[in-house]
């Protein structure tokens, strides 16, 4: 064996890349084969097998055989744990960290019963897996649920769980959480049967207060009462909050059902709320804008990074819409937030209903994603270029792939974002690009396009954007995006035209252009127009 081999550092290394590339359908982990080949291999190929598992079955099929049977695609307890039974237990289960238990069928995985949890409860003292640092619970059976307890470890930092609202008591978890796990710093919960019909009256029972983890920085919730988001709001150091339909937002708990006002005002009245916040994601079918507008009005001045909004309500209007991005811009530190986001399914809106978040200066990545695509003038493109220099990712595009008007964004309107956006990576449009006008406008003004070359954007996404000149619209955008490498269209009627700029022209006048720099002798960064007297005469102008 070379040298190099009894590195543990390099074995190390070589075990996680035979884990990740093992694809589970090649016969036995190979994993399996290094920890029985060599002594000196044995625990860190072992280490890296276990250190992830899918369910809890693979670690009781360790133990003896004639512990266990299985009885359609669950294993069953054949009789008593011995000593004997829990050291061999011990040697594996002390190698997880990290664990994904989901409660379902498959022809893959095997689940266990709960006899083998109620006789690990009875004869393991602590917890099964003492090294667990993620751990993934997502069990619907009121009977297997309290078996949690046996999972949580002193060392665990994510825990993902999923609560049934028909089973509100499960919630009573939360109480002793944090002594269980005080090192917990990823917190999600989610609720299954949310649209049951007793499940408002559960969200209405959720608890008020969240533990206190010192070290909790990320929560994602489901649900939430408004007494909840108070508790939250205080919490000194949550950096990410992401809530989830939030159904029992404007609900009071049923012990303070007379109490809503107060405890909007006491949010209102907080010094500093959510003091460390700087990611926050929301998303709902059950709030219509104007709630989510209100729920906004609880921020002052609040330092975010990252503000994603994902509403789904059918009765929306653009004006409600409207006012929400104005109350982002009153609540939201205008010069710390990089990166928004924004989807609605059943909304178009005008420039002017986004024009509040030209106030954030600056925004790296713009998402906005709508049912119908949104036009943007040259001018209304100068503004962005001019609010947004820093901007790197900017798609404002729309869920339906064939939108029922067509966009009125033409090619002028890429001149000035070419120009002021120097950092541009990735641009995703619908652009009107046989626009005859603006065509003709280009072909009667080059000073409109000399000197613009932004060498920065190599992904340009043009959706369901109609082409009636492909030579035309190559050579545009090969002169103000000379480094542009790859264009996404939608597999529509201009698909043809699309894949033959994308493919042949752009890559044809690439070359051209790199052969005519060698020839004159001219630097990569220059390209004089007036040398390009050529192309105009060949006809493609």
């Amino acid at each position: 064996m070379h040298h190099c081999l009894s590195i543990p550092e390099i074995f190390q290394l070589i075990s996680e890349q035979v884990h990740w590339c093992w694809d589970g359908d090649s016969g036995p982990h190979p994993l399996v084969s290094l920890a029985c080949t060599c002594r000196a291999w044995s625990e860190i190929a072992l280490d890296e097998l276990w250190c992830t598992i899918d369910t809890f079955t693979p670690l009781v099929k360790c133990m003896p055989r004639d512990l266990w049977r299985l009885e359609d695609r669950l294993v069953v307890l054949n009789r008593s744990l011995l000593t004997s039974d829990m050291e061999i237990f011990r040697k594996y289960a002390s190698r997880v960290k990290a664990m994904d238990h989901l409660e379902y069928h498959s022809d893959m995985h095997t689940l266990t019963h709960v006899s083998i949890y109620q006789a690990l409860f009875l004869a393991y003292d602590g917890c099964l897996l003492p090294n667990l640092e993620e751990l993934s619970w997502r069990v619907l059976s009121s009977e297997l649920f309290p078996y949690l307890r046996l999972f949580l470890s002193p060392q665990l930092k994510r825990l993902n769980l999923a609560i049934d609202m028909r089973f509100y008591d499960q919630l009573s978890l939360l109480n002793t959480l944090s002594i269980a796990s005080p090192h917990i710093s990823d917190l999600t919960i989610g609720y299954s049967n949310r649209y049951h019909p007793d499940s408002l009256v559960s969200g209405q029972r959720l608890p008020g207060v969240v533990p206190g983890w010192n070290n909790l920085s990320r929560l994602h919730l489901t649900d939430i009462t408004l007494d909840g988001l108070l508790s939250i709001a205080k919490a000194p150091y949550i950096r990410e909050l992401e809530l989830d339909c939030m159904r029992s937002l404007w609900v009071p708990s049923s012990q303070q059902a007379d109490n809503q006002r107060q405890l909007f005002a006491a949010l209102h009245a907080l010094e500093r709320p959510f003091p460390s916040l700087e990611y926050l994601t929301l998303e709902t079918d059950s709030l219509p804008a104007t709630d989510v507008t209100k729920l906004l009005g609880i921020f002052r001045d609040i330092r975010l990074s990252r503000l994603s909004l994902t509403l789904d309500f059918i009765d929306d209007t653009a004006s409600m819409i409207g006012d929400l991005f104005q109350i982002v811009r009153l609540r939201c530190n205008t010069h710390t937030l990089r990166a928004f986001a924004f989807y609605h399914p059943y909304l178009s809106l005008h420039f002017a209903a986004i024009a509040p978040l030209l106030s954030f200066s600056a925004l790296e990545e713009v998402r906005i994603s709508l049912c119908e695509a949104t036009s943007i003038s040259e001018e209304e493109a100068t503004q962005i270029a001019s609010s947004w220099a820093d901007i790197r990712t900017l798609s404002i595009g729309c869920y339906t792939p064939e939108p029922s008007s067509p966009s009125n964004t033409t090619l002028l309107a890429l001149i000035p974002l070419a120009k002021g956006c120097s950092k541009l990576e990735s641009l995703e449009l619908t652009i009107h690009v046989s626009h005859t006008v603006a065509r003709r406008i280009l072909q009667e003004n080059p000073e409109k396009t000399r000197g613009v070359r932004n060498t920065s954007l190599k992904c340009l996404a043009v959706q369901e954007s109609a082409v009636s000149h492909s030579a035309f619209v190559a050579l545009f955008l090969s002169n103000i995006f000379p480094n542009l490498r790859a264009i996404v269209y939608v597999d529509g009627d201009s698909a043809d035209q699309w894949r033959e700029i994308s493919q042949v022209l752009l890559p044809m006048l690439r070359c051209a252009k790199e052969g005519e720099r060698e020839r004159l002798g001219i630097g990569i960064g220059e390209c004089p127009r007036q040398n390009w007297d050529w192309v105009n005469q060949a006809g493609i102008v």
